[in-house]
């Protein structure tokens, strides 16, 4: 579904939403990131293979949960990626981000959506809600315009070095991502470690030995944690024999979380 569709289009509150012409570069690292979002395949085969958010033997499967929130009449459903950057989990999602990436359908600020209340079956908000100053207020928004029973899928880093994109406000243990749904009417249903301990540990390790090797330079800073993040990436290879510990959230990189709306 595209944003020009008309069961899109009728939720939408107004005709025209905020636009951003410009993707904010700030400092070498957003930079390059920005450069290399230019190819969205290249850029998430990298997070995905080498970043230390993301490990192999998860109870988390992204493209289960996101079957089941579409059921098998995905045609009939209105779901949003929120701060979905370059990534199309699906062609039947609408990707909503405050820039307008190659992948983006609708530009807008996620926390003041320009839609209406209740209207909306289900939100995937995945490495997005640290990045927001008003976390709180992120989830209140979400909460309006799901309807009743309408469903959250959601990532949140624990255990994970500081990642500006452009900023960076919020880490969350278990309980603390819990009750900040509970104060915004959700009901959790299912949670649990996504990125595990191994993960956990490349993150220091990759930031450490790079304030070792940088010698105080930004830019050396930058491309050694790169380097560095490869180097320690198969580290995350031993994940699936923590994460079968159910202790293993406690030293988790990032979790996730499935709610519904009440």
């Amino acid at each position: 579904m595209r944003t020009t569709d008309q069961r899109f289009q009728a939720i939408l509150t107004r005709n025209q939403t905020p636009t951003h012409q410009t993707i904010e570069n700030d400092g070498v690292s957003n930079s390059i990131k920005t450069f290399v979002k230019r190819w969205p395949w290249f850029y998430n085969f990298l997070k995905h293979a080498f970043g230390p958010s993301h490990s192999p033997g998860s109870p988390y499967h992204p493209k289960r949960r996101i079957h089941d929130l579409l059921g098998n009449n995905p045609g009939n459903k209105i779901i949003l990626n929120l701060g979905s950057g370059t990534y199309r989990i699906h062609p039947e999602i609408i990707n909503v981000d405050l820039f307008p990436f190659k992948e983006v359908d609708l530009v807008a600020d996620i926390c003041a959506l320009p839609i209406k209340d209740a209207s909306v079956d289900g939100i995937v908000c995945e490495d997005v809600l640290e990045h927001i100053a008003g976390a709180p207020r992120l989830l209140k928004e979400i909460s309006r315009v799901l309807k009743p029973g309408g469903t959250l899928i959601l990532k949140v880093p624990f255990l994970y070095p500081y990642h500006s994109s452009p900023d960076d406000f919020f880490r969350w243990t278990a309980n603390g991502i819990m009750f900040a749904l509970e104060e915004s009417s959700f009901r959790v249903k299912e949670s649990g470690p996504h990125g595990g301990p191994m993960g956990a540990l490349q993150g220091v390790l990759m930031h450490i030995f790079a304030i070792m090797f940088s010698f105080g330079s930004n830019t050396a800073y930058f491309f050694l944690v790169q380097f560095f993040m490869v180097v320690f990436s198969p580290l995350k290879l031993l994940d699936p024999l923590f994460l079968l510990s159910p202790f293993s959230v406690e030293v988790a990189s990032q979790l996730f979380v499935v709610a519904e709306k009440k």
